[in-house]
């Protein structure tokens, strides 16, 4: 992607009073891509030179990592993985849960190159932060020995007019002036942890809009100056002037230890506790024994002796019910007697007064009748199948309404058996 510059807008997403708004995240992220393509060669390139550099970039959305405020936007090279991995094994040493919870980011720990733009200006510096405690005494180390120091010295005076140097709260120096006092000067003055150490050089936001797309060579040039001074001034496994990889190692072999000690503890508890299980079941083994002899207590051995030469018990006796008597067979039923012939005077006479059968009701029959309102229909079929109802209404496309009591249903007319 062709650089086209920074424009106002681009330096207005950064405004205080924005800071906190999500409405500004896409020019936020616009400006956050332009200049990871500024840096990404950059890096690449630095590398390729055995650097061993990681590119990041801050966010540019409201977050935890930026107590929910974006005042600026920062593209930094910093150790790669490795290198912060072993660090990190003393760097968080001391360090208290409160600092940890009310700055989460590993950021400031570590000196970084960055690339910084806010509301006013865009910055291009080498930093080390108060919290970066193993660069800071690697750089005070540095300054004590006299070959190193000249070495630093004669980089910064080699840099054009523009680079400053310093230290947050106080006043910054050019540094092309700097000479061996005014170098531990200034790390001498690193005394707060929210403290930065800067070198580098800043253009105001109105030179950098009418720069336009000559800032990304501006850009280029500052990383390749500030690339070497990168290399003195923060702590690298070629560049330990603390012996920090011995207490790397310490941290290590005391963590180790820690482990150890840890797991023999556990192992004692597990012994503890198998030994004490052990022991409970011995003594329920124990105690069930003597329970068993309590309820089996063998006799005195007098009776035992008396009753030895006798013989055992016979076997009890299974008692067998009798049988059943069986039922005495039921005697025979007399036959009927003969009944005696009645006259037919008799019977009709028996005839005329025995009481007349009531006429059964008879249900109603099943017709082809048309169907008119308030017939009485039966249903063919459907949910309403085998109900009698009474035809409400009849309308002139064969459909009729017909009540079922409370219920009322529109049927076909074919589906209706007229009751007679």
């Amino acid at each position: 992607m062709q650089f086209a510059g920074f424009t106002e807008a681009d330096f207005d997403a950064y405004l205080p009073a924005r800071a906190t708004s999500n409405a500004f995240n896409r020019p936020r992220v616009e400006v956050k891509q332009k200049a990871l393509a500024l840096t990404r060669p950059l890096c690449e390139a630095a590398n390729a030179a055995g650097f061993g550099l990681e590119m990041r970039a801050s966010e540019e959305t409201p977050s935890l990592w930026n107590k929910r405020s974006v005042t600026a936007q920062w593209v930094f090279f910093w150790r790669d993985q490795s290198a912060r991995k072993r660090l990190e094994e003393i760097l968080d040493k001391g360090r208290t849960l409160a600092a940890t919870l009310t700055d989460p980011t590993p950021y400031f720990r570590h000196a970084f190159l960055a690339l910084f733009l806010d509301a006013s200006q865009v910055e291009v510096a080498l930093k080390v932060h108060g919290d970066a405690w193993v660069d800071v005494r690697n750089v005070r180390a540095l300054c004590e020995d006299p070959a190193r120091r000249d070495a630093l010295v004669e980089a910064l005076r080699a840099l054009p007019s523009d680079y400053v140097m310093g230290v947050t709260g106080h006043d910054s120096v050019p540094a092309h002036t700097v000479d061996a006092s005014a170098l531990a000067a200034t790390f001498d003055a690193l005394t707060e942890a929210s403290q930065w150490w800067f070198l580098g050089r800043a253009m105001p936001r109105a030179e950098a809009v009418a720069t336009g797309p000559a800032l990304a060579q501006w850009i280029d040039d500052t990383f390749r100056a500030l690339l070497p001074l990168y290399r003195l001034v923060a702590w690298s496994h070629d560049n330990d002037l603390v012996s920090i990889e011995r207490e790397v190692e310490a941290a290590r072999a005391e963590r180790l230890a820690h482990v150890d000690e840890e797991a023999a503890r556990e192992a004692s508890w597990k012994a503890q506790q198998l030994a004490e299980i052990e022991r409970r079941r011995e003594v329920a083994q124990v105690e069930t024994r003597e329970r068993v002899a309590l309820a089996e207590r063998p006799r005195p051995a007098v009776v035992h002796s008396a009753v030895q030469h006798l013989a055992p018990p016979a076997e009890p006796l299974k008692f067998t019910p009798p049988p059943r008597p069986s039922a005495p067979p039921k005697p025979a039923a007399p036959p009927p007697a003969a009944r005696p012939e009645r006259s037919q005077d008799e019977l009709r006479e028996r005839l005329s007064k025995a009481p007349k059968p009531k006429a059964e009701a008879r249900e109603p029959v099943e017709s082809a009748a048309p169907v008119t309102v308030g017939a009485k229909v039966k249903i063919k079929s459907g949910p309403f199948a085998e109900r009698v109802g009474t035809v409400a209404e009849v309308d002139g496309k064969g459909h009729a309404r017909v009540l079922f009591g409370l219920i009322a249903a529109r049927l076909e007319v074919t589906e209706l058996v007229t009751l007679s």
